[in-house]
């Protein structure tokens, strides 16, 4: 980690070394996060991702894929556990490097980023977030369009990054 510079430089040491690309992990909330506890649970893990050190690790929680099933409780859960919902006005000043204030009890600032149309190297929030800014994404249908949509996140920046799941359908986890 570190940048490109960074990784500039291990590659050309001499020695092996590892490194990965720009990106944040982002998680996939399928329909079977259907209540209150694991909603709750998977909330406050978010929280304590995106607020680790500021959200400054790339490994923390970037972009959440939320099955409209459960969008609403879900982002009630993480009300709950202190997010900010920035409105579109906020979030247009947002991709301009801000210029609004936001409650003192609030921990981190979350945006909506649409369905699949809102992610590519065009839109801002599909890429990725260095600090304490979380994208929600809304998937309809079949789970696959949740896959789909990752795959289309992690093309804008972040192939090979982290991934994760709340779900309790094996088939889900497995793919």
């Amino acid at each position: 980690t570190g940048g490109r510079p960074m990784g500039k430089s291990a590659y050309s040491s001499g020695v092996p070394a590892y490194g990965s690309g720009a990106g944040n992990a982002t998680v996939i909330i399928d329909n079977t996060c259907n209540t209150p506890e694991y909603q709750a649970e998977a909330a406050m893990n978010t929280r304590i991702s995106k607020c680790s050190d500021f959200g400054s690790g790339c490994s923390c929680d970037g972009n959440l894929i939320i099955s409209e099933e459960v969008y609403d409780g879900f982002v009630e859960a993480l009300v709950k556990e202190g997010a900010y919902l920035a409105n579109e006005e906020e979030a247009e000043k947002l991709a301009q490097a801000a210029g609004f204030e936001i409650p003192a009890d609030r921990k981190f600032i979350a945006v909506t980023g649409g369905g699949i149309e809102g992610v590519g190297k065009e839109h801002f929030f599909s890429s990725e977030k260095l600090t304490t800014l979380l994208t929600l994404f809304k998937y309809k249908g079949e789970f696959q369009n949740a896959l789909d949509m990752m795959q289309a996140i992690f093309n804008v920046g972040g192939k090979g990054h982290s991934c994760g799941i709340y779900s309790w359908d094996d088939d889900h986890i497995n793919r």
